[in-house]
């Protein structure tokens, strides 16, 4: 297309809504008009009209295990103990008033499974100490800063990046759980590794292990491991 030809059009439209703006930065040219019901814009750059910038990635590239005491230094949620049996007899009267108009307890549900679990926690309050507080703004942090992204453990296709180590965690973490949250067996688990993690060539992962808390709607952090899983990827998997 002749530029030329399309800027002298463009200032025609100009002149005849009579506002126009006119910006020049470098090599790139703006132009840009506005009426009540009409808004055109036209831009020009190295890359030929209407051209847009690639999206560029700022991330940093990191190994899970190298980053993780990002994810433990912020402050943690407040953890009421206080009051539980009068909180636990008001949402329980509050689910009752929901059901009679047919209306979801989802939340209230949830909100007295948590309390129930912190009142048997305020009986051993240290029980979780191994195992530090993450949010999710933590974790969002975390993967707005590097190359890093969540995956669901238990679906079978992350289990291989779990070292010995990380399914012992997981299993010293389920004996609290159960303790804490009877009614379901096993915590919700999830991984933080390479985004560049998609296929199980390469065997060494260096995941973040994280576990659903079961005092509130927070994580707990199991462990950050650079270990190799011992003997299964090497059977499995080809080496280049």
């Amino acid at each position: 297309m002749n530029i030329k030809k399309t800027l002298a059009r463009l200032k025609l439209k100009l002149k005849v809504l009579g506002r126009s703006k006119k910006f020049v930065s470098g090599n790139t040219w703006t132009m840009a008009t506005t009426s009540s019901n009409i808004a055109t814009v036209a831009s020009w750059s190295d890359g030929g009209v209407n051209s847009e910038p690639s999206h560029v990635d700022k991330r940093i590239d990191s190994n899970p295990v190298d980053v993780v005491n990002e994810l433990v230094q912020h402050q943690v949620p407040l953890l009421d103990l206080k009051d539980i049996d009068e909180k636990i007899k008001s949402i329980n009267n509050r689910i009752k008033m929901l059901k009679k108009q047919n209306l979801s307890t989802a939340d209230e549900d949830l909100a007295l499974k948590y309390i129930t679990a912190r009142k048997i926690f305020r009986k051993n309050p240290k029980v979780l100490d191994s195992w530090p507080i993450v949010t999710e703004a933590n974790i969002n942090d975390l993967l707005k800063k590097y190359k890093l992204r969540r995956a669901r453990l238990g679906n079978g296709m992350y289990e291989s990046l779990c070292p010995n180590d990380a399914l012992k965690a997981m299993e010293d973490y389920t004996k609290v759980w159960n303790d804490l949250w009877p009614s379901i067996e096993k915590p919700e688990i999830i991984l933080i590794i390479n985004e560049s993690v998609y296929n199980e060539i390469q065997r060494k992962k260096d995941p973040i292990l994280l576990a659903k808390s079961p005092l509130g709607n927070w994580w707990h952090l199991l462990g950050a491991w650079d270990k190799e899983v011992e003997y299964v990827s090497d059977i499995l998997y080809v080496k280049n």
